[in-house]
């Protein structure tokens, strides 16, 4: 094991410490494996792509980010990510691949919960774009239903809402 306090060409006053590894406390910031850390916690994980853990000895781990009013949490339950806005769940990536959004529990690969409202999902094209929503099969577009930008109608169609329309429903309700 080695401790060292010194200073660099520019006279920085730097504390390094090894054992097995590097860690260098420089300027304020602390680096692991660098000695030059550029945030206030650096790590360089090498070839490794895990560069660190946090481990709970309960069910449920965590990581808190806070700014000067407000906290969020990130953290996992078993191999689901969870994220927890002001220490409530609210998203779910469960091991399964399935999203929850509202529910701990997804049933399906997106499940959206509301507890407290109607359940909606926003799509929301740039100005004079289509807001779409796609169909397929093992890769192949089937239907489309959205929003056709340059008509101003909701429309089903084979590929994209401006192309092989099927059915249009203008903002009056006629078909």
């Amino acid at each position: 094991p080695r401790f060292e306090i010194f200073s660099d060409a520019g006279s920085n006053k730097k504390v390094q410490l090894q054992a097995g590894g590097t860690s260098y406390l420089n300027g304020g910031n602390v680096g692991i494996n660098t000695a030059s850390p550029q945030y206030k916690f650096h790590v360089n994980s090498g070839t490794s792509n895990i560069a660190a853990r946090y481990e709970s000895t309960d069910a449920t781990a965590a990581i808190q980010i806070k700014d000067n009013t407000r906290e969020a949490e990130i953290g996992c339950t078993g191999n689901d990510l969870i994220f927890f806005p002001q220490g409530a769940e609210k998203v779910r990536l469960k091991a399964n691949g399935a999203l929850g959004i509202g529910t701990a529990s997804p049933l399906d690969l997106i499940h959206v919960k509301s507890s407290s409202t109607d359940a909606r999902i926003l799509i929301d094209g740039h100005t004079d774009a289509d807001a779409e929503l796609k169909f397929a099969e093992a890769g192949s577009v089937k239907f489309t239903a959205g929003f056709d930008a340059a008509t101003d109608k909701f429309v089903i169609g084979t590929s994209n809402v401006d192309t092989q329309k099927r059915f249009t429903i203008n903002s009056s309700g006629a078909i």
